[in-house]
């Protein structure tokens, strides 16, 4: 009986979210797109699936408001561009690669594009592993941070092949990236014609991850070329077969049939002069375009076919499938890469590459909520996938501290910035970019990023999803992600929705380099610690003490630094050195908050503790740690018209523990 309750309640809350997307049966999530597999001819690739049903929300070009027209984004292209006859490029570099028998061109084309991107951003890359690629996309692996158990992406369902002969398509390589499967050098996972399967720890043995993946609509020709210009390379799909070799030694190709796809190749540059006579082959077996000019396109077939032209006209070219009204879908998928120490953790749900969205009006909300696990981090990044096609805005805000993991505005709002996308995609987004410092995030505590829409927008989402060339098993949990409709609803738990889901938000962090001390920041200190009742210039210092009260700076009878068998070091009577003192400087007194200024240590210490009161005697006191390197620390959120009591000391680590030097002289302030 409470479960039928509890089923009505549920219902009366994901009715708004349902009604938003599409109408459909109670509880029912919207599918982006089913996959079908189609193929064109004997002698075709079979490495790209066609997509049926694509959801992508089509943002209105802004108009300029002094003359009504649209408004100009770029410069003028040249009217031809190629990536490797500019001064950045290196052919010992991007070496031209072989798929050999396999149907993963789809790898093949993504890690090309990556390296050139790569290549074209630092001045140099690594050869990336195609194969590596493809393994871990149908043999995932549980994340690092071990958020993405049992998430799967599985080969066709209907007709199952081996991982390296099952096709892709350039929206799943692209979430892929945004997953952090791949890219790792051909060094640690070199191509074998046997196909072995991978040792699991190079899973996420990444030497680049991906940083943007930026999907472009294909039908806007300049904004391809934008791509390749910016990125150095773009990836699109293509059907093979056509394309033949010209008496002068070029290959080239234009299909005039039906739009399909079924190979994957890396647009690398154009020119709006090449002659259509190229494209008819000796004897006329091929029928020529009306008009000059082709993309220049590296493919994955070794050396003799390693490069072609395709006419500006072939209906084949960027071909992905069809959306939701049957209307032809055309993309490049476009790579922005970054090294992988860039950051250590990528805060995730969403561990398969299915490509579902619901829609989101204006103002709706969508959150993840996530535990930060062992050790303080410092997040640096956000990240989310979105399937707007235009300029569309967003509100990012990120809240610590958590005080219900089924409210991802239950902790303490630590920083909110705008950002805007012009494209479908995977972006992240720095926060130092904003003029934001990375967020202190506590070892154990749980944090949120809550992103607001500003206009409809399609936003990315993980669920179970069969779309026949591609299976996705989602393992989705309780107060993972969340979705507010509307200003004033509530926040629902997307896990109780029919077809459970996930949002794809993501966190990317690094362990914090100044870790607080037991206790955190503004944490109240024992009320029995014995250094509030002594005198303030008690010259005996205060130890630290395990959760009996035992020195844990004694140490037994054993060789200096051994290890117990339960890890903690002891050592043969010799204590850590005690903190060198500091004292306070000044005090500034403002409107509910003071500056406090000491006297800065350069050696013989890791961070200083600063206390204060409203009681002479400290009672119940306020706590602040920070960092050797400052010597000056904003204390807020205080009482106007107060006296507050200050003092501050300096401590040390020993083995993850601390020790702390005496208190400084007491000096009082009055706050404003």
């Amino acid at each position: 009986m409470m479960i039928k309750v509890f089923e009505k309640k549920l219902m009366k809350k994901l009715l708004p979210i349902l009604l938003c997307i599409i109408s459909v049966s109670a509880l029912t999530a919207v599918r982006s797109y089913a996959v079908t597999s189609k193929k064109v001819n004997s002698s075709d690739d079979g490495g790209i699936k066609i997509l049926r049903n694509i959801r992508i929300h089509k943002v209105p070009a802004q108009r300029s408001k002094k003359t009504g027209t649209r408004s100009k984004l770029h410069d003028a292209l040249p009217s031809a561009y190629d990536s490797r006859k500019q001064a950045w490029w290196r052919d010992d570099k991007i070496k031209i690669k072989d798929q050999h028998s396999s149907q993963i061109c789809w790898a093949f084309a993504t890690m090309t594009a990556a390296e050139i991107s790569y290549l074209k951003e630092t001045g140099d890359v690594k050869t990336l592993s195609p194969t590596h690629f493809a393994y871990f996309f149908f043999n995932r692996e549980n994340d690092p941070l071990g958020n993405t158990e049992n998430d799967k992406n599985l080969t066709d369902a209907y007709n199952p092949e081996p991982w390296y002969n099952s096709g892709g398509n350039i929206y799943s390589s692209s979430q892929a990236l945004a997953n952090w499967m791949g890219a790792v050098t051909e060094e640690k996972a070199p191509f074998n014609t046997e196909f072995k399967a991978y040792d699991a720890k190079l899973a996420y043995d990444n030497y680049i991850t991906g940083q943007n993946s930026i999907i472009v609509d294909a039908t806007d020709k300049s904004a391809v070329k934008r791509a390749v210009s910016k990125y150095g390379a773009v990836v699109t799909s293509c059907v093979s077969g056509y394309n033949h070799k010209h008496s002068d030694g070029t290959y080239n190709q234009y299909y005039n049939g039906g739009a399909d796809s079924n190979h994957a190749v890396v647009v690398i540059g154009w020119d709006d002069n090449y002659p259509k006579e190229k494209f008819a082959a000796k004897g006329g077996k091929y029928s020529i375009p009306k008009k000059d000019g082709a993309w220049i396109v590296q493919n994955s077939w070794g050396e003799e076919y390693k490069e072609y032209r395709i006419s500006y006209e072939d209906t084949s070219f960027a071909y992905v499938g069809t959306d939701d009204d049957g209307n032809d879908v055309k993309s490049v998928n476009a790579l922005d890469m970054q090294p992988a120490e860039s950051y250590r953790y990528n805060y995730q749900y969403d561990g398969t590459a299915g490509l579902d969205n619901v829609s989101l009006g204006k103002d709706s909300r969508i959150a993840n909520v996530f535990c930060v696990g062992d050790g303080d981090k410092i997040l640096e990044a956000a990240g989310f996938t979105t399937f707007n096609d235009g300029d569309t805005s967003y509100s990012v805000e990120v809240y610590t501290d958590l005080k219900d993991n089924a409210n991802p505005e239950s902790g303490e709002k630590v920083c909110n910035f705008d950002v805007e996308t012009r494209n479908t995609g995977s972006y992240t987004f720095k926060l130092g970019d904003y003029g934001l410092k990375p967020v202190k995030l506590r070892k154990n505590s749980n944090y949120s990023i809550v992103i607001t829409t500003k206009t409809q927008t399609y936003f990315g989402v993980e669920d179970n999803a069969d779309y026949g060339s591609l299976k996705c098993e989602a393992q989705i949990e309780k107060n993972q992600s969340f979705i507010k409709m509307n200003t004033g609803d509530e926040w629902t738990d997307m896990h109780d929705n029919a077809d459970k889901m996930c949002a794809r938000i993501k966190g990317f962090a690094n362990d914090d380099p100044d870790p607080e001390p037991p206790g955190g920041e503004d944490a109240e200190e024992p009320g029995n610690d014995p250094q509030e009742e002594k005198d303030k210039n008690s010259p005996e210092p205060i130890t630290p003490t395990d959760s009996n009260g035992t020195d844990r700076d004694k140490v037994t009878a054993k060789p200096y630094n051994s290890v117990t068998a339960s890890g903690t070091k002891t050592g043969s009577g010799a204590r850590p050195k005690e903190a060198v003192g500091t004292s306070i400087g000044k005090i500034k007194a403002k409107k509910k908050k003071c500056i406090l200024i000491w006297k800065k240590r350069a050696n013989g210490i890791d961070g200083y503790q600063i206390q204060y009161s409203r009681s002479k005697k400290f009672k119940s006191p306020k706590t602040r740690k920070t960092g050797r390197k400052n010597n000056r620390v904003a204390l807020k959120r205080l009482k106007s018209n107060t006296k507050y009591y200050i003092r501050i000391r300096t401590y040390t680590k020993f083995n993850g523990r601390y020790s702390y030097s005496r208190w400084s002289g007491v000096r009082t302030v009055r706050i404003r």
